[in-house]
């Protein structure tokens, strides 16, 4: 009994896992772009945080 129960929620867990593994999926598919023409904003605001914080000590 308590190998069938456990054997129902690891079914059930590993099915979760999958819809969320494929959400993902799609989702950075979709993003990439995105995320690629951002990235070097995001790394020059890195970089001038990093400046500001050295001249100031």
């Amino acid at each position: 009994q308590d190998k069938t129960r456990s054997e129902r929620t690891h079914e059930e867990k590993s099915k979760l896992y999958q819809e969320y593994e494929q959400k993902r999926v799609t989702l950075q598919r979709s993003l990439n772009r995105s995320i690629t023409k951002s990235k070097p904003y995001f790394d020059a605001k890195e970089y001038a945080e990093y400046e500001l914080q050295v001249n100031i000590l």
